[in-house]
């Protein structure tokens, strides 16, 4: 995965966040209230936090962060969508379901891509360890620089 990788993709959740809260907003119609927006809010918040993990000083904690923010969401959705399941037919809504269960599934796939992210660069900088010590060792010893005169 390259550099840049994992921040697109954060910022590809965010972006399919705002959209898919924008639909359910639309969908809703007259009945349409500010909670139908929470997917957009959220995936504002991957917007953002896509943008900061450009800078490969704040990459690590901007993605743990937005990880962090799709385990909890996915959570969220996840049991809302379940507790949508169980409600008798008539009181159960399949506009509220299906963006739930999206939000779920995005959320669920985004930490899968992030954890692999992280087991990857992992294996990265262990080569590098290898290669490092093992360049080391077969380098030559460096000779000593010779003691100056003494001066007297």
């Amino acid at each position: 995965m390259s550099k840049f990788g994992i921040p697109l993709t954060t910022i590809a959740l965010g972006l399919a966040l705002v959209g898919l809260g924008m639909l359910s907003h639309y969908l809703a119609g007259a009945e349409a209230s500010t909670t139908a927006l929470i997917p957009s809010f959220v995936g504002g918040g991957f917007l953002i936090i896509g943008g900061i993990s450009f800078s490969p000083k704040l990459r690590k904690h901007a993605i743990h962060g937005a990880l962090v923010l799709a385990l909890l969401l996915g959570a969220m959705t996840l049991y809302m969508a379940i507790k949508e399941l169980l409600k008798p037919a008539e009181e159960s809504s399949a506009r509220k379901l299906f963006a739930f269960e999206t939000t779920a599934v995005l959320c669920i796939t985004y930490i899968v891509i992030g954890v692999r992210s992280f087991i990857h660069a992992r294996k990265l900088r262990k080569q590098a360890d290898k290669a490092m010590k093992k360049a080391e060792k077969a380098a030559p010893p460096t000779p000593a620089e010779p003691e100056a005169p003494a001066e007297g």
